[in-house]
């Protein structure tokens, strides 16, 4: 039996930017990432997921097919994350247990009780030959949960025992966050775009040269425009998400890339420039998160007394420097204080859930995710080392 117990989680959000791969260990006393791999999708893998989530009517042949290749993809990823850890001797191959495979989230519609994440299991394991846990949303949503967020458990482990006060702070391709106030009051929610609609345009913009705003380099070239942003914030079916109460989770089937276009559209008609443009896109995740904090935290008279954020955007300084203006009473940092790189924290979290799903312990929150009990998430597709780990799986994680 070895002597740490290793797992590596796949994430990839709604940005669609690509995979990341994380392999961590995880003991009573601390969590430690290993090897961090990310890789791009390839441009034809990528150009037919976005088409899948701008057209959401699909054959089902093609839904298959993708859900093959981003299995096959996920499994490419895992593989050089732990080629990497070999390499590197960050840890032996029987110390490798299991891989977390949250997958690519192509709908998310949590008021019908249906998500839909891609990336095949039994591909991921019969191609790296470790046992995989996947679909870990829908356990959640039949015990009427949303399915999201999916990282309040995991943001209070890493945050130790005494978290009143804090928020851990994710922005991806949705921006949300976790709160911990007192033991009756913590909570997290989806606060609506982080980078799915900035991303759309900045690649639009540079025609492909550029994915996304690197170090909000663009934004700081303009000024936000506060009719435009009204104007966004304005708009039936964002205003309707925004107005929700919690428990709420969002995805690409709200903020897509067509609504991206929309509101790019509406700002060349108002004649402002495209630094104006992206300035005021990337006001508003900022102003839409603010807006989370004030109406669920701050009337309610609950200390704020510190964020930390996670996700690319949290290596955007126009970003972390306008929440700074916007809340000055709150301390904001980086999840890379705690140890931690900010593009590494959801993947090591779902590594960390496969490990609690094999030993039968629940992964989701109901303060979270509004369900109406904590059960295990995820469905086991056993890889060759399944019999092996089934004697390990009663301490995975104390």
């Amino acid at each position: 039996m070895p002597k740490r117990r290793c797992a590596i989680g796949l994430m990839s959000g709604t940005s669609m930017d690509g995979v990341d791969a994380v392999l961590a260990s995880f003991t009573a006393r601390r969590d430690k990432t290993l090897v961090h791999v990310h890789r791009p999708y390839p441009k034809k893998l990528k150009e037919r997921l976005l088409r899948l989530v701008e057209v959401p009517r699909v054959e089902l042949t093609e839904l298959g097919e993708l859900n093959l290749a981003v299995g096959e993809f996920f499994a490419k990823v895992a593989k050089l994350c732990m080629t990497e850890a070999l390499r590197k001797r960050k840890c032996t191959s029987k110390e490798i247990i299991a891989i977390g495979s949250h997958g690519q989230t192509v709908w998310h519609a949590p008021e019908k009780g249906v998500t839909w994440q891609l990336g095949n299991p039994n591909v991921i394991a019969a191609r790296t030959g470790r046992t995989v846990v996947a679909n870990f949303r829908t356990a959640d949503m039949v015990h009427g949960g949303e399915g999201a967020p999916f990282l309040p458990l995991y943001h209070h482990r890493i945050l130790g025992k005494d978290p009143k006060g804090k928020a851990i702070h994710n922005l991806g391709g949705i921006s949300n966050f976790t709160y911990f106030g007192s033991k009756n009051f913590s909570f997290a929610l989806d606060t609506g775009p982080a980078s799915c609609l900035l991303d759309v345009v900045v690649e639009d913009l540079t025609r492909g040269k550029q994915k996304f705003d690197r170090n909000g380099a663009i934004a700081k070239k303009g000024t936000v425009q506060e009719t435009l942003l009204k104007e966004w914030m304005s708009y039936t079916p964002v205003r309707s998400y925004l107005r929700r109460g919690i428990p709420k989770s969002t995805g690409r089937e709200l903020f897509s890339p067509a609504l991206a276009r929309h509101f790019w559209s509406r700002g060349r008609r108002g004649r402002y420039s495209a630094n104006d443009i992206v300035a005021t896109m990337t006001a508003l995740t900022v102003r839409t998160s603010v807006d989370a904090y004030k109406r669920f935290v701050l009337k309610k008279k609950a200390p704020l007394k510190e964020i930390l954020f996670a996700g690319g955007g949290a290596n955007n300084p126009v970003i972390l420097e306008s929440f700074r203006a916007a809340l000055p009473k709150t301390k904001i940092r980086s999840v890379e204080e705690l140890g931690i790189g900010p593009q590494c924290l959801e993947a090591q979290a779902f590594a960390f859930y496969a490990l609690r799903t094999l030993q039968g312990d629940p992964s989701n929150l109901r303060s979270a995710t509004g369900a109406k009990q904590e059960v295990p998430c995820g469905a086991i597709y056993p890889g060759t080392n399944y019999k092996e780990i089934l004697h390990q799986v009663k301490r995975l994680t104390k």
